[in-house]
């Protein structure tokens, strides 16, 4: 998926429109712009809010660039002490991953969660891959996903 993402391979509503099928193309998330690869896990309103949730704490401002390929580059260059990055770096990965499921979970399932539980499923995905690293020894799910 995240090969995809780096070369506009997901099927965004406008590369399918791209390849030939013939859709309307609005954003499953926000109903209002439409459903590129940057929009939805870039500049989207839920996207937005979301990379906020996770930015806001350590009071860090980011622009984002106009492109999901150059954000996941910056992101791996910029945060993060050597021990940090464990965490810093799976999180867009995360986030990117959390905002396509909640989006298949719209388009597919005609069912939207909650921005809330949208975060807790990405701080569980954080939580499922950092303990397969051990990153999170001595710690309970509960730790990272509800406080």
């Amino acid at each position: 998926m995240f090969g995809a993402a780096m070369y506009n391979a997901i099927p965004t509503l406008d590369v399918l429109r791209k390849r030939g099928m013939q859709i309307v193309n609005r954003c499953w998330c926000c109903k209002r712009r439409e459903e590129t690869i940057s929009h939805l896990f870039v500049h989207c309103d839920m996207a937005s809010e979301i990379w906020r949730y996770f930015l806001q704490p350590y009071k860090l401002d980011w622009v984002f660039a106009d492109n999901l390929q150059i954000e996941l580059w910056r992101w791996r260059e910029n945060f993060g002490s050597r021990s940090g990055r464990k965490i810093w770096q799976p999180l867009p990965f995360a986030i990117v991953w959390g905002i396509w499921l909640e989006r298949n979970n719209r388009a597919f399932n005609e069912k939207e969660n909650s921005m809330d539980e949208v975060i807790r499923n990405i701080k569980s995905l954080i939580y499922l891959w950092g303990t397969a690293k051990e990153i999170f020894e001595g710690y309970v799910v509960e730790d990272l996903v509800l406080r």
